[in-house]
């Protein structure tokens, strides 16, 4: 900036202060015309210059043109949004449609709540038709943005100081209108109330407690169609009463649109209370839960177990429960197939068994996976079978699930047992081992080599029997250079008959030992070795 503007600017921030402070009144007379200087630092100045001054006059002059400001400058006016009511009053009733049109337009933008009871009483007067609607629309709109800071839901996380108090004014305020006969567009205005009240609101009460109130059919198509969730949250405070009224338990029979059913189950409680509990029991039927096929696609993943709590705290039919239980276990997360499960063996075991066969040949690897996971705690009949069969499964998720279910089936286990089984179960324990537990053989390599020679020598021979002695074939060749005499001669054994190189080499060193009968097995075991030949070389030929 040049020294001659950045003097300018001075000059006009003194002169606009000047202007701001000053008691004598011609000095609004000339910030209102500052006001439309086409120069827009000297308007934004002037701006400023009358936001100080508060007067109402200035105020309204700032409406009257606050169609045509630019957002930078009409920004600038929200702080001095609760000092304008006088003029927002004025401007929002005074007959002419552009400065009607900018205040309300005023209000909607800086969420100006201090003037809904004020259109509120204008509505109620019955002016001129377009006039009515604009006051309309923006109580709507400041009744749907104040739920939303009642609640947090706002999209800018913008923060309301008082949001409760603002609302039980509004509240009041809608109460009183909704309460006079003949008001236009008393519908919508309903909506307004219902979507800020609850049940504790006398005129909400009274429509829909009173067969006879002139509302009544209004307040009951808004609870059986809205989708405001404020709305919609109703029907559900009612369950928690000792006694609801029944058109809750008619919209929660009958209502079938995705936004309320979601709405009930994402609200839906941890714990029910006595009251929701026993409520809740006395709904025999719910539409969308009775469809064939069941439509449910369009509820989110992570609400399929409120799902099932909804169904199961309801009194429908045993057949309409099992259809949701099907319906979760073949689509719904993890959590909700345990509970689905869980809900289908308490009411058909049998049904049970066959929903898991089917499970098993699904495409659907999760599904799968699920019925894997079933087949022991269900006790389908051949299930140890089935589960080492899915042991090869080229889904990662079906393996993982056989090998959680055969972990009991672990190294420990055959360690204790392997001498009480003949030679072919032992062959295909060692083999079911390696696919339970990928790392079976560090743990049996181990155990060989642990401190105790008792476990060394149980290991070693369990390895043995398992048929295991090439793929720890290195341990063994470690075996012999063990201090106990017993594990080296069953180690000399062993090498001896495990064909290559390193066995040949590993022997030889044997040829030195201080026990004759293991010098003798490492002879033998040579000789034998170098008749057979290595493996390297069957795969050449």
């Amino acid at each position: 900036m040049r020294v001659s503007d950045k003097s300018m600017t001075n000059g006009f921030s003194k002169t606009f202060d000047c202007l701001a402070r000053t008691t004598n009144s011609h000095a609004l007379d000339v910030l209102i015309v500052a006001l439309d200087v086409p120069r827009e630092e000297v308007r934004d100045h002037a701006v400023k210059a009358v936001l100080k001054r508060r007067n109402p006059r200035g105020h309204v002059e700032l409406l009257r043109r606050f169609h045509i400001l630019p957002d930078a400058t009409r920004n600038m006016l929200e702080p001095y949004a609760g000092t304008m009511g006088k003029a927002l009053r004025q401007c929002a009733n005074s007959g002419e449609q552009q400065l009607e049109s900018n205040a309300l337009q005023f209000i909607r933008e800086f969420e100006v709540y201090d003037q809904v009871p004020i259109l509120l009483e204008f509505l109620a007067e019955q002016s001129q038709q377009e006039h009515h609607r604009y006051c309309l629309e923006t109580v709507e709109e400041l009744a749907n943005t104040l739920y939303e800071h009642v609640n947090q839901t706002t999209k800018d996380n913008k923060y309301l100081r008082d949001a409760r108090l603002i609302q039980l004014r509004i509240v009041s305020a809608l109460e009183k209108i909704c309460g006079q006969p003949h008001i236009p567009g008393f519908e919508r205005l309903l909506e307004s109330l219902f979507i800020l009240g609850d049940l504790e609101v006398g005129e909400i009460r009274k429509m829909l407690r009173q067969d006879g109130h002139p509302r009544r059919k209004h307040a009951e198509d808004l609870l059986r169609s809205s989708d405001h969730p404020g709305i919609m949250q109703l029907v559900v405070d009612f369950m928690a009463l000792s006694h609801p009224s029944y058109l809750s338990f008619r919209c929660l029979a009958e209502r079938d649109d995705p936004q309320f059913i979601c709405h009930l189950l994402r609200t839906w409680p941890r714990s029910l209370t006595i009251s929701q509990r026993k409520n809740f029991k006395q709904i025999e039927t719910v539409c969308w839960l009775e469809a064939q096929p069941l439509e449910l696609e369009l509820i989110p993943t992570e609400l399929h177990a409120k799902l099932l709590q909804f169904v199961n705290a309801t009194s429908i039919k045993r057949e309409f429960k099992l259809h949701v239980a099907e319906w979760v276990v073949s689509h719904g997360c993890e959590e909700a197939r345990r509970a689905a499960t869980d809900m289908l063996d308490e009411l058909d075991g049998g049904r049970m068994h066959t929903l898991i066969e089917e499970g098993l040949e699904s495409d659907d690897e999760e599904v799968q996976a699920w019925a894997t996971s079933q087949l022991r705690a269900k006790r389908v009949p051949e299930a140890f079978t089935k589960l080492i069969e899915r042991l090869d499964s080229p889904m990662e998720q079906v393996q993982q699930a056989a090998r959680e279910e055969l972990e009991d089936f672990n190294l420990r286990r055959i360690l204790t047992l392997y001498d009480l089984l003949d030679t072919q179960t032992c062959r295909l324990a060692g083999i079911l081992i390696q696919k339970i537990d990928p790392d079976a053989l560090q743990k049996l390599s181990q155990e060989m080599t642990g401190p105790m020679r008792s476990k060394r020598m149980r290991a070693t021979q369990a390895a043995i029997a398992m048929g295991l002695q090439e793929p720890l074939s290195e341990t063994f060749i470690q075996l012999l250079e063990d201090d106990d005499v017993l594990v080296r001669r069953t180690a000399t054994e062993v090498v001896g008959q495990i064909p290559g190189e390193q066995s040949l080499t590993a022997l030889q060193g044997m040829l030195d030992d201080s026990n004759p009968r293991i010098r003798e097995i490492a002879q033998q075991g040579i000789e034998r070795l170098q008749t057979t030949p290595a493996p390297d070389a069957l795969a050449g030929e």
